[in-house]
């Protein structure tokens, strides 16, 4: 079973990870948008710790962040660069969005042919 979110430990605190797609299947962009959230009980759980563009030959860039830079170099050396478990699960999410691209593609050129 693939989970929705990922879950992760980083210096004691725990976090969640919600991971985004293209789904356009002529991009070649090879990345996922990840949005980080720290579980705080007592504060807005809604409130994003930052966003980074991974892409998934490794790199990284920055989209927007609430935290010091290092941390987020530090985050991802620490939970992401090298975790060849975490890179196999983002992998195969991007493939599947890509593949529903070109379902949806399929579907509206059947459906454009129908008038």
């Amino acid at each position: 079973m693939v989970p929705d979110v990922l879950r992760v430990e980083y210096k004691g605190q725990d976090y969640v990870i919600y991971d985004h797609y293209c789904c356009d299947p002529a991009c070649r962009c090879n990345t996922a948008i990840l949005n980080v959230f720290e579980l705080k009980h007592s504060e807005d759980p809604s409130k994003e710790v930052f966003t980074i563009r991974v892409g998934l030959d490794g790199g990284y860039e920055i989209e927007e962040r609430e935290c010091e830079k290092s941390m987020v170099a530090d985050f991802f050396g620490s939970e992401i660069r090298g975790n060849e478990k975490l890179f196999t699960f983002l992998r195969y999410r991007y493939d599947k969005m890509k593949n529903f691209g070109r379902e949806v593609q399929k579907q509206r050129w059947r459906t454009a042919g129908d008038w």
